[in-house]
C-alpha cells in the first residue's frame, strides 16, 4: 500500500480526506484496493477501511463512501484483513472495538445497496472468534446498530449462529438487557439458539430484561419451533 494512502486512512480528518481522495482519483482502482501488510507486531493491517476502523477515523471512511467508485467501496467492505488468524472485514473491526459511528456509516451504506454487495459483509463470520458483526455490536453495547443490522437482514440467517465460545445473538441480547433485539428474534418464525458460553443460556440472564418491557423477557415461541439449547 502506498504510504500516503495509508497515512490518509489513519490520520486525516475534517475536510482533509475529501481533498486527498479527490487528488488521488487519478490513480487506478487497484490503488485503493491495496492492502497494508504490518511490519511489526504492534501494527494492524488490511485495506484503507480496516486501517480507518482500527484508528477510529470515521471522517476518512465517510469521505471514501461518498467519493470512491461503487466497485471500490463494495470491494473494501467485503475484503478480509489478510491475517489468516482473524479474517475480519472492516465491519468486524469497527464493531469489535466499539467504534459505533464507523459501524453506523458502514451499515447505512450496506442497507441502501445491500442487493448489489455480493458477499454480504454483515453476515460474515471472522476466524478469530467465529463472530458476525451482529455478535460484536451486541457484545460491546450498541443496541441501535444491532437493530440496524436486523432491519435489513433476515433474522433466520443470524438467529442460530453461535460464535466459537457458544454465544448466540439472543444470548448476548438478553445478557445486555436488549429487549428490542430479543423481541425481534423471538417474534420471528425462524429457529434460534438460546445458548451462551460455559453452558449458560439466555434464561439465566432473563432478569436483565425485566422492568424494560412488560417486566418480562419476550414470550417464548410456539412449541413447533426448533430451539437448540
Amino acid at each position: 500500500m502506498d504510504e500516503q494512502l495509508k497515512n490518509a486512512a489513519i490520520h486525516t480528518d475534517g475536510s482533509a480526506p475529501y481533498l486527498f481522495l479527490k487528488e488521488a482519483a487519478k490513480n487506478t482502482i487497484e490503488y485503493f484496493k491495496s492492502v497494508y501488510v504490518p511490519t511489526s507486531l504492534d501494527e494492524q493491517g488490511g485495506n484503507i477501511f480496516h486501517l480507518s476502523a482500527y484508528h477510529n477515523n470515521g471522517d476518512f471512511i465517510d469521505a471514501a463512501l461518498k467519493e470512491l467508485p461503487e466497485e471500490v467501496v463494495q470491494h473494501l467492505l467485503c475484503q478480509e484483513d489478510g491475517n489468516p488468524e482473524k479474517k475480519q472485514n472492516a465491519l468486524h473491526v469497527a464493531a469489535s472495538l466499539g467504534h459505533h459511528w464507523i459501524v453506523k456509516l458502514l451499515l447505512d451504506y450496506c442497507s441502501k445497496d445491500r442487493r448489489s454487495i455480493p458477499l454480504e459483509p454483515w453476515l460474515a463470520r471472522d476466524e478469530s472468534a467465529g463472530r458476525t458483526p451482529l455478535h460484536y455490536v451486541l457484545d460491546v453495547g450498541s443496541q441501535n446498530q444491532a437493530l440496524k443490522i436486523l432491519s435489513f437482514v433476515c433474522v433466520e440467517l443470524v438467529s442460530s449462529v453461535e460464535d466459537k465460545h457458544g454465544n448466540s445473538p439472543l444470548f448476548l441480547a438478553v445478557k445486555r438487557g436488549y429487549n428490542q433485539i430479543a423481541d425481534k428474534i423471538l417474534g420471528s418464525p425462524a429457529s434460534f439458539s438460546l445458548r451462551g458460553s460455559h453452558g449458560s443460556t439466555a434464561l439465566f440472564f432473563a432478569p436483565n430484561c425485566s422492568g424494560n418491557h412488560n417486566n418480562s423477557l419476550p414470550p417464548p415461541p410456539p412449541p413447533k419451533k426448533k430451539i437448540s439449547t
